[in-house]
């Protein structure tokens, strides 16, 4: 009863009436059922939802919370947020040792009615002081842009991140629309990709969730919050689940996947089951931190001998497999021997020799994945029973 006493004393103390709670991994843990009103229908909040997804304004926030989080700081505001064609403030506040409190004031009426004024007003009048400094406190860069493509106003982030001056901007067409996406010819034409569901803009290295609404027929206003760091971690761990950590190859799965690709398009292509011949006898003799450095080594030679004929992935343990973008059984035999050579060849100190077996098969038009690494598989087994350090080929009848 406590904290929900709580949460309802900093409601009716800032007229607000929507509210998260976050705990210090900024996952969202509790949430009011109108929160919805501010995504829209095309995506479902839930909890354990980062709150950065939700709200990516707070990115670049996180010390001011951090502070919040333990009591250095009581609270702080983000202003005049556009979310889903509505604009909030967002107060930030201390709940308790393991919480933030985020509040949700809707304040959309009167953001349009100071929009609708922007029409009536002159360069020199078009916004009033107050207004301002409202929007250059914001950490996004929002700007006002006419059907001639000439900026009517920006705010102190957006002439930072171009470095243009305010009297610069209202001159003449700079074209700043031509940095902000894929081809765009006018401001006019990037607010038709955001309402047609472009939310993200690349500015160099930079991206940004961008949002755009038109406040009367000759006046576009655009939202552009930094999302840069948001994006790499995203990269970062779509990168983790798609690639093999020690080796830096492939996953099984995303081999999978383009190889299953490959089969629904009648696209010819060979697989190969490469295996590294008497791998436990390194492990057992120089231990698995030398098997380890052996496996990344042998992994990196497969990358280069394959790039830009195929992929490469683990399978497991000293087994990998290749997917060989070929319609010649000849060529993909001729690749796994180059590749059986140049490790023959090759050092992995402090092993003094490696030697590896390779089962290769060309697909059959109507089998599926799994018939086809079975027959690839057999193909190694055959390799490993005629001696080891060869490759043996099985075509897809045999």
């Amino acid at each position: 009863m406590k904290n929900v006493q709580k949460i309802l004393n900093a409601i009716l103390s800032k007229n607000v009436f929507e509210y998260l709670l976050v705990d210090r991994e900024y996952r969202i843990v509790q949430f009011s059922a109108e929160i919805q009103t501010f995504l829209g229908k095309e995506r479902r909040l839930k909890v354990g939802d980062s709150v950065f997804d939700l709200l990516p304004e707070l990115v670049g926030s996180e010390e001011k919370m951090h502070k919040v989080f333990d009591g250095e700081k009581s609270s702080f505001a983000i202003t005049t947020v556009s979310k889903n064609d509505r604009y909030i403030n967002l107060y930030v506040d201390h709940f308790d040792e393991k919480n933030l409190l985020i509040l949700l004031q809707d304040i959309t009426e009167i953001t349009k009615i100071r929009q609708r004024a922007l029409q009536y007003s002159n360069q020199t009048t078009l916004l009033t002081e107050t207004l301002k400094k409202i929007i250059n406190s914001q950490n996004a860069m929002i700007f006002l842009a006419n059907t001639e493509n000439r900026i009517e106003f920006a705010n102190q982030k957006f002439l930072e991140y171009f470095n243009v001056d305010a009297e610069e901007i209202l001159k003449k067409d700079l074209g700043l629309y031509r940095e902000m996406g894929p081809g765009f010819r006018s401001y006019e034409e990037m607010h038709r990709a955001i309402s047609e569901g472009m939310k993200e803009l690349s500015i160099g290295e930079d991206v940004f969730f961008v949002e755009a609404i038109h406040i009367d027929p000759a006046n576009i206003l655009f939202t552009l919050s930094k999302m840069t760091e948001l994006a790499r971690q995203r990269k970062e761990l779509q990168e983790e689940v798609a690639y093999d950590q020690l080796t830096q190859v492939y996953r099984k799965k995303i081999f999978d996947d383009k190889a299953c690709e490959l089969l629904k398009s009648d696209r010819p292509f060979a697989v190969g089951v490469v295996d590294i011949d008497n791998f436990k006898q390194i492990n057992d003799r120089y231990g698995h931190l030398i098997g380890d450095d052996v496996l990344r080594s042998f992994a990196k030679l497969l990358r280069r001998e394959i790039d830009g004929k195929g992929e490469v992935a683990r399978w497991g343990g000293e087994e990998f497999l290749l997917l060989i973008h070929t319609d010649s059984e000849k060529e993909a035999v001729e690749l796994c021997e180059k590749i059986r050579r140049r490790i023959a060849a090759q050092r992995f100190d402090p092993v003094p020799g490696l030697t590896v077996s390779c089962g290769v098969t060309m697909r059959k038009g109507d089998e599926n994945l799994e018939s086809l690494l079975a027959r690839a598989d057999k193909a190694l087994y055959r390799a490993k029973g005629e001696g080891k350090n060869r490759v043996v080929y099985l075509p897809p009848v045999e």
